[in-house]
């Protein structure tokens, strides 16, 4: 059990790290301050593919609605809040949970 809890605690971690960065680089793509789009493309993958390894590890539903929130939360830093991404937050919310 103790385990399962530290994998959690890991996938979380790296989850939240990948988030910021993908998000930070698609902030950079679409201002056009940046043409660089593989790093943030594979940090979105890899962001895609630790979400889905959690969703199979994790059986508690309150770990998986805190890494969804984390991940917005960096959503809302790197962009700033603005109206248009609040579409792309809902679906967001409703692909994940």
């Amino acid at each position: 059990m103790k385990n399962n809890r530290i994998t959690q605690s890991i996938i979380i971690g790296l989850t939240t790290l990948l988030a910021a960065f993908s998000w930070a680089g698609l902030e950079n793509i679409l201002s056009g301050n940046n043409n660089n789009w593989i790093l943030p493309s594979v940090c979105l993958l890899t962001l895609f593919i630790l979400l889905s390894l959690s969703l199979l590890l994790i059986k508690s539903k309150s770990v998986l609605l805190i890494t969804l929130a984390t991940i917005l939360v960096s959503f809302l830093f790197s962009f700033g809040f603005k109206l248009e991404y609040s579409a792309t937050l809902l679906l967001a919310f409703l692909f994940f949970v």
